[in-house]
């Protein structure tokens, strides 16, 4: 029997899948982020040696009885230096079973559409878009919280924080937006918002999640939220409108575009605006429901790294996917 290891990690988790060559899932764990920058590189090693060890128990098998494994990591290949250190320490954690190793992206991307050809838009904690056409490749975004990120759960919260404090001082009108933090928060004044954040120490987990609080004052029709869900969408296509500038997709009546990540969950406070934004960059773009999540396009990429991948195996995959 083979047996398929699929590591995703991203910036707020790490999720852990093992599948036999029949696509059955036979393990799935969950655990915290192994983002190097957030928990350096011990860190990642303590999280990638622990989720392993409970994937393997629960499969009831060992590592001897892997026939290949991928695993994709947040900021793979943005830092040469970095980059190394990852390749080390996935060999040292794997060999000499065959495995392979990229960006988180990859890992949603194939899972969304399948491995077939489109674009993929990765919006958790970060954010970026990234597409396959024929033999080309080409990403968009991914630059980081300090530099980019746009359309993020990261950017999302920061940009509730700009709106909450501006209505705290009397540079915006009071909204649902204001009560919404400070109940959430549970701030006893305005400034304690300061000392809350500050009592975080950077962590980008922490101001994502912030970006519930958005979707909950949008649900509730708040103008301030929907506008920053709109922000929000034209960002992630323009993304994508890069992604298609570089591969074109010549010759394609459609374009699957896909998604993946935690502002997806907010449903139509972003589909709606992000459908009319991707028509706008190009009329052939469709909003598709992704296939399956990351941590199963990751065992897509394991499978693919010793054979080649049939669509039996991604529906028999699909209709056993853990949600």
């Amino acid at each position: 029997m083979n047996y398929y290891l699929g590591i995703d990690g991203g910036g707020t988790c790490t999720s852990f899948i093992v599948a036999t060559e029949n696509g059955e899932i036979k393990a799935h764990y969950q655990t915290s982020t192994c983002h190097y920058q957030q928990v350096g590189f011990l860190g990642l090693i303590t999280t990638l040696k622990n989720g392993i060890k409970e994937a393997l128990k629960q499969a009831n098998i060992t590592k001897n009885n892997l026939t290949s494994v991928f695993v994709a990591l947040p900021g793979y290949g943005e830092s040469l230096e970095a980059k190394e250190q990852m390749n080390s320490i996935i060999k040292g954690l794997f060999y000499p079973v065959i495995y392979g190793c990229g960006n988180d992206v990859l890992a949603a991307f194939a899972g969304s559409l399948g491995l077939e050809w489109g674009v993929n838009i990765l919006a958790g904690t970060g954010s970026l878009a990234y597409g396959q056409y024929q033999k080309q490749e080409a990403r968009s975004g991914g630059w980081g919280y300090l530099c980019g990120d746009e359309g993020s759960a990261y950017w999302i919260g920061r940009k509730l924080l700009e709106i909450f404090t501006k209505q705290c001082d009397g540079r915006m009108t009071k909204s649902l937006i204001y009560t919404l933090v400070k109940e959430r928060l549970n701030l006893k004044y305005d400034f304690e918002i300061v000392e809350q954040i500050t009592s975080w120490n950077g962590r980008r987990d922490k101001i994502a999640e912030l970006a519930t609080i958005v979707t909950l004052a949008a649900q509730n029709k708040d103008n301030n939220a929907l506008n920053i869900y709109q922000l929000a969408a034209k960002e992630l296509a323009l993304q994508v409108k890069s992604v298609i500038n570089c591969l074109e997709f010549k010759g394609l009546k459609t374009i699957p575009v896909s998604w993946s990540g935690g502002i997806f969950k907010s449903k139509n406070i972003i589909f709606s605006p992000l459908i009319k934004e991707l028509k706008a960059v190009d009329s052939r773009c469709v909003l598709q429901e992704p296939l399956l999540n990351p941590t199963c396009g990751a065992i897509l990429l394991a499978k693919q790294l010793v054979q080649p991948v049939t669509q039996s195996f991604i529906n028999k995959l699909t209709n056993k996917e853990v949600k």
